[in-house]
């Protein structure tokens, strides 16, 4: 379980559930995109993010890993981190 601590309030909320192994989190150079990264979850997920809150929104899936992509699942891949630059390349 992945968790946010709201401020000034003080308290953390759950805001992803079932993680294995997390391995990042990254936004777009506008703030307006999320990146999650998992290696358990085999993907990387885009969310809408709202920075005002400081939740993200519209979970959808942006690239799955090379082992999840095969069909025969022969590639053992998976992704182990994320970085954004400054013209949003992930």
């Amino acid at each position: 379980m992945t968790w946010m601590m709201t401020v000034p309030v003080n308290f953390a909320t759950a805001i992803f559930h079932d993680i294995g192994i997390s391995n990042g989190i990254d936004f777009s150079p506008d703030g307006q995109t999320m990146y999650y990264i998992g290696t358990m979850v085999l993907g990387i997920y885009q969310y809408d993010y709202n920075e005002s809150t400081g939740l993200p929104s519209n979970k959808r899936l942006f690239a799955l890993s090379p082992f999840e992509a095969r069909w025969d699942r022969r590639m053992s891949g998976r992704f182990d981190g994320i970085c954004v630059d400054a013209r949003g390349n992930v």
